[in-house]
């Protein structure tokens, strides 16, 4: 079962730091995939995060299923 979490950084962008977020992929407690700064929104992180979990989305489908969510 693939699971996807959460993670922040801080970013510093014109003098100002701000949280970005990305995803982390596991499987069996190993780290798939990790892709920084996904979203300036948490709550869209998550949401992200959570729909990917539930419909067990493929790391090799998750670059697809990413730009989707970015362009939408």
């Amino acid at each position: 079962m693939y699971i996807f979490t959460v993670f922040s950084e801080s970013e510093n962008s014109n003098g100002e730091d701000q949280d970005s977020y990305g995803i982390m992929i596991f499987k069996d407690k190993i780290l798939l995939k990790s892709v920084s700064s996904i979203s300036y929104s948490e709550e869209k992180a998550y949401s992200f995060a959570e729909m990917c979990t539930r419909c067990q989305v493929s790391p090799v489908n998750f670059d697809d299923v990413l730009e989707d969510f970015l362009s939408g």
